[in-house]
C-alpha cells in the first residue's frame, strides 16, 4: 500500500530444510468444558419518552352502552281516550255554533266543563301512575271555573268565554313540555295548544264592535272557530298517534 518492495522473510540463496518427518501419532486434544452460557439481557430501553398507546379493552361494555337509556312510559289507554274525547267535544261542540244559528250554547256553555272533566282524567292518570300530568289537572280546572264564571255572569259572559281559551291553551302547551321526554308526537299537543289559544284573538270584536263592519264580525267569527275545530283535530291525532317514546342507544 506504500510502495514498499516486497522480500521474503528467509534468504532465497540458502537451501531449505525439508520438515522432519516423525513417526509418533499427533498428539491427543481435550476437548474443553462447554463455555457458560450468556446471562440474559433485560431489554434495552427506548430513549424516547412517548406515551404508550392506549387500546380499548373489548370485554369491557363501552360508555355509550353503558349508559342508562331516557326515562320512557307507555301512553296509557285512559289518558289517551281522555283526551281524544276533549278533541271530538271541540269538534262536535264548534259545528253547530257555525252552521245553525242561534246554536252557541253548546260551545259557549257546554263545551268549557265537558273539557274540563276529560283533561282532569287525563292528567290524574298519569300522576297517579308517572308523577306527571299536572299541567293537565291544573286546565281542567281551569275550565270548570270558567264554566262556573260564564254561568254566574250575565252581561260579561262573552268576555269570560273568550278570555278561557288563552291560558287553557298555554296550559296544554306546558303539558306537552313535560311531557316531550316520555311521548312521542308532542309537537301535536303543543300544536292543539297554540292554536286553542289563538281563539282569545278574536274578543276584539267586543272591544271594537262599534268600530267593525258586519263582514268584519263574521270573519272574526269562522276564524275563531275554525281556531276551534283544529285544535280539537290535533288533540284526537295525539291521542291516536302518540305511543311509548323509544330508547335511544345510540
Amino acid at each position: 500500500m506504500d510502495g514498499a518492495v516486497l522480500s521474503a522473510p528467509y534468504d532465497p540463496s540458502e537451501a531449505r530444510a525439508a520438515p522432519k518427518q516423525s513417526s509418533e501419532p499427533p498428539p491427543t486434544e481435550v476437548i474443553s468444558a462447554p463455555a457458560k452460557p450468556a446471562e440474559a439481557r433485560a431489554p434495552l430501553q427506548s430513549t424516547i419518552r412517548a406515551p404508550a398507546p392506549q387500546f380499548p379493552d373489548l370485554h369491557q361494555p363501552t360508555a355509550a352502552t353503558s349508559q342508562q337509556s331516557p326515562v320512557t312510559m307507555a301512553a296509557p289507554l285512559v289518558f289517551r281516550l281522555a283526551l281524544g274525547a276533549r278533541g271530538l267535544l271541540a269538534v262536535v261542540c264548534i259545528l253547530p255554533w257555525i252552521f245553525v244559528s242561534g246554536w252557541g250554547r253548546p260551545w259557549n256553555v257546554w263545551f268549557p266543563p265537558l273539557a274540563g272533566v276529560p283533561a282532569i282524567i287525563a292528567g290524574t292518570i298519569l300522576f297517579a301512575r308517572h308523577k306527571l300530568g299536572r299541567f293537565l289537572i291544573i286546565e281542567g280546572i281551569v275550565a270548570i271555573f270558567f264554566a262556573v264564571i260564564i254561568m254566574l255572569a250575565t252581561d260579561t259572559w262573552r268576555y269570560w268565554y273568550v278570555a278561557w281559551p288563552m291560558p287553557s291553551g298555554a296550559l296544554i302547551v306546558a303539558a306537552a313540555f313535560e311531557l316531550r321526554k316520555h311521548l312521542t308526537r308532542t309537537w301535536v299537543l303543543a300544536a292543539a295548544g297554540l292554536i286553542f289559544a289563538t281563539y282569545t284573538l278574536g274578543g276584539v270584536k267586543y272591544l271594537f264592535v262599534s268600530q267593525l263592519t258586519y263582514n268584519a264580525l263574521i270573519a272574526i267569527t269562522y276564524l275563531q272557530a275554525l281556531a276551534a275545530f283544529l285544535s280539537g283535530i290535533a288533540l284526537t291525532a295525539f291521542s291516536l298517534l302518540t305511543r311509548r317514546k323509544r330508547p335511544d342507544l345510540t
